[in-house]
């Protein structure tokens, strides 16, 4: 008779994305430009110092970064807009995204979320249509 067979357990943990990978997916899921400019060459108009993008043209500071709270409340606006991320964007109090001691957490956590449902969704659908 055979010993007690061991239980082997398999932990699978979440790749997490550096930032500018997770930016550009969720920039350009949501329709938008993801800027290419030449940080050696800033524009001056006015008293401001930016970019132009070599895209679109448009005059810029720099690409969106998330873990901003001005840039992303524009996510946060885009995902409420989504029928389909109802249920993931309802999961979150928006009020954690603007405290100053939870905010960048909060921000980044729902960022991270958000970027593994639709990468992996559309890695998903990219399997499917082959």
């Amino acid at each position: 008779m055979a010993g007690p067979r061991k239980m082997q357990l398999k932990f699978i943990v979440p790749k997490i994305a550096p930032n500018q990978e997770r930016d550009r997916f969720l920039t350009e899921t949501m329709g938008e430009c993801w800027h290419e400019y030449d940080p050696d060459s800033p524009v001056m108009a006015l008293w401001f110092k930016g970019y132009t993008c070599k895209k679109c043209g448009e005059f810029l500071f720099g690409n969106n970064d998330f873990s901003t709270l001005e840039d992303f409340m524009k996510l946060l606006n885009w995902a409420g807009n989504q029928e389909a991320l109802s249920s993931i964007v309802s999961q979150f109090e928006p009020r954690y995204f603007v405290k100053e001691e939870t905010g960048f957490r909060a921000r980044k956590r729902f960022a991270d979320v958000l970027y593994g449902l639709l990468s992996t969704a559309r890695r998903k659908k990219g399997n499917a249509e082959r």
